[in-house]
């Protein structure tokens, strides 16, 4: 009796051990989980060991939690929200500001997403299209939030595109405060187009991304990054991530069109 019970003492002990040596083991594999997720997020480098890219070091600068939202907005500014994917950037601008915002997606999927998520806040309207130079239908490759007019793939969609000048006219706006561009390779010909009609003289804040796979881009992108300054400056930049060009010698007070 005495040896059947020690026995069950020992198989007591053991699965206590076990439930212990597991716990350590998925602590430690949730720990390491946990460390590879951060470096793979902020994608930080050690100084003198490796050259920092603009998108390691967009990350470590937390960029699309600060500088993509911190502007100086009201509830009376107009926000151009080209590229809306899934509208989470509108969302985060509007909670912080209440601004009146335009949000154009032309890939039926993500309109309609973001059309139910707004379909109750009149401030935000969102469009079927995107705005281009000149009105027209084309092909879209299906690629998630790297959707493009400029790539090919097997999963394509027939999308429109609406002339900028033209949309702006219909729907009375005459001052932008912030223009959000992340189109995919089209920003080249959109931002292009604006310069040529001056109508970037308009718009407070231009928030871009350029896109490398486009032909020419670097020459394209130092051009309009030329134009630009002489009618706005850098506020922050990071190659072919993100930068901002603030309107000089711009009011905080500015007219606004309306919805």
């Amino acid at each position: 009796m005495f040896v059947n019970q020690r026995h069950d003492v020992e198989l007591q002990e053991m699965a206590v051990f076990k439930k212990i040596f597991l716990t350590v083991i998925r602590k430690v594999l949730d720990l390491s989980i946990y460390s590879l997720s951060i470096i793979r997020k902020k994608v930080e480098v050690i100084p003198g060991e490796v050259s920092e890219t603009p998108l390691s070091k967009w990350y470590k600068d937390y960029g699309d939690k600060t500088l993509r939202l911190n502007y100086d907005l009201s509830s009376n500014s107009i926000v151009f929200d080209l590229g809306g994917y899934e509208g989470d950037w509108a969302t985060y601008i509007y909670a912080m500001y209440r601004p009146k915002i335009y949000v154009f997606e032309p890939v039926k999927y993500y309109y309609q997403y973001i059309e139910s998520k707004f379909t109750n806040n009149p401030d935000i309207k969102v469009f079927p299209f995107g705005l281009a130079k000149g009105s027209r239908e084309c092909l879209i490759n299906l690629d998630a939030n790297s959707s493009s007019i400029y790539k090919t793939g097997k999963a394509v969609e027939t999308i429109k595109l609406k002339d900028f000048i033209e949309f702006i006219t219909e729907h009375f706006v005459t001052k932008i405060d912030l223009i959000k561009v992340n189109i995919e390779g089209a920003e080249y010909e959109l931002l292009e187009y604006l310069l040529e009609t001056d109508f970037v003289i308009n718009i407070i804040n231009i928030q871009v991304q350029f896109h490398s796979f486009v032909d020419n881009a670097s020459e394209r992108m130092k051009n309009i990054q030329k134009e630009l300054s002489k009618t706005h400056h850098l506020t922050y930049q990071y190659d072919f991530v993100w930068e901002n060009w603030a309107l000089n010698d711009c009011g905080s007070d500015r007219d606004a069109g309306s919805v």
